[in-house]
């Protein structure tokens, strides 16, 4: 049986980890914002991922995805395994030598992976906005474009 998560609008449905953390970026009284995990990651700490019960309930319902998103950032990254990112490494000397903290890592990296896709993809919509609006005989946009 599927689990439920509560999104934004407090129904239960059925919601990916993609769909919950972009819905949360894109509500601006959520506290999560994109570009600042992107840039300075989780550790700073982001409403909602703060605490170990937060982080580990998000991976209790949506581990597989989390690993998954995981998997697929080491291996673009040159890893063998998303486990390999946490193995023997942690930049504040923390190491991962429970279940829970293993649960927040995974969790913080998955929302970091979200927040950088997440701008690419704003910065791409806005620079195909700016297209459209170059093509339409928008000044502006073309001198941002450099086409004047």
């Amino acid at each position: 049986m599927a689990k439920l998560t509560t999104n934004k609008h407090n129904t239960t449905e059925k919601i990916s980890f993609r769909e919950l953390m972009f819905s949360r970026f894109d509500d601006e009284d959520s506290g999560v914002v994109a570009d600042e995990i992107a840039m300075h990651g989780c550790e700073g700490g982001v409403s909602g991922l703060i605490y170990y019960r937060e982080t580990s309930d998000l991976y209790d319902v949506h581990g597989d995805e989390i690993f998954e998103i995981c998997q697929r950032f080491a291996e673009d990254s040159g890893w063998n395994s998303a486990l390999d990112l946490f193995a023997g490494y942690s930049p504040n000397k923390n190491f991962i030598d429970t279940n829970v903290k293993f649960k927040n890592a995974m969790v913080w990296q998955a929302v970091e992976i979200l927040a950088r896709d997440y701008c690419q993809k704003e910065k791409e919509d806005m620079e195909e906005m700016i297209r459209e609006d170059a093509a339409g005989g928008d000044k502006h946009a073309k001198m941002i474009l450099g086409e004047m």
